[in-house]
C-alpha cells in the first residue's frame, strides 16, 4: 500500500513538471481558505465566457476576453494582462503541475489534479474559473523559509506567474 507520503514522493519525482503562482485573493477578498476547503484554486473574468475552448487561437482567446472586458474605459496594458493571466490558467497549467498559493506571510503548495472548469454559477464572476488540486502542504508554509527564486515572484502582485524556475525550492519545501 502506498502512504501518503511515499504517494507525494513520487509526485514531486516526475521530472517534466511545472510550477505556477495563483493568487486567489480577488479585489482583495481572501479566498485561500475556501481553496483548501474546496481543493481547488480560481480565477475570475467570467463574464468571458467560452475560454476552454481548445480550438480558439490566442487571438481569438484576447478577442473574447477583450469583448467581455475591453470597454472604452479599459487600459490596454491590463487588458493585456488579464489576457496573460487567463492563457496561462486555462491554456498553460496542466494536470500534475505544481502551484502555489501565497497568503499572507505564509503559501501552501498543491497539485493541479485536473483540467480547468467554468462555472458562471458560482456565484460570483471573480471565482468562475476553477482547476481542482491536492493540497500538498498540511499547514501553511511561512514565507521566510522560500528560496529566493520562489520568493521573488510571490512578492509581485500579478495573479498567476510561471515560477518552474523555482521547482527545485518547491520540492524542497514539500518532501
Amino acid at each position: 500500500m502506498t502512504t501518503p507520503e511515499h504517494g507525494k514522493a513520487a509526485l514531486l519525482a516526475q521530472p517534466s513538471r511545472r510550477a505556477f503562482l495563483v493568487r486567489v485573493k480577488p479585489l482583495g477578498q481572501d479566498r485561500v481558505p475556501i481553496a483548501r476547503e474546496t481543493s481547488e484554486i480560481t480565477v475570475g473574468w467570467g463574464k468571458a465566457d467560452g475560454l476552454l475552448d481548445e480550438t480558439l487561437s490566442r487571438t481569438e482567446f484576447a478577442q473574447r476576453v477583450a469583448s467581455a472586458y475591453g470597454g472604452p474605459d479599459a487600459s490596454s496594458y491590463a487588458l493585456g494582462q488579464s489576457i496573460g493571466h487567463l492563457w496561462r490558467f486555462a491554456r498553460e497549467m496542466h494536470t500534475g503541475d505544481l502551484v502555489v498559493v501565497p497568503h499572507g506571510d505564509t503559501f501552501h503548495v498543491g497539485v493541479i489534479i485536473g483540467d480547468a472548469t467554468y462555472d458562471p454559477a458560482s456565484g460570483h464572476e471573480h471565482w468562475a474559473y476553477r482547476r481542482p488540486v491536492r493540497w500538498l502542504n498540511a499547514r501553511p508554509i511561512p514565507r521566510q523559509q522560500a528560496g529566493p527564486k520562489l520568493r521573488r515572484p510571490m512578492r509581485s502582485q500579478g495573479t498567476t506567474a510561471d515560477i518552474s524556475k523555482a521547482l527545485d525550492e518547491i520540492r524542497d519545501l514539500i518532501t
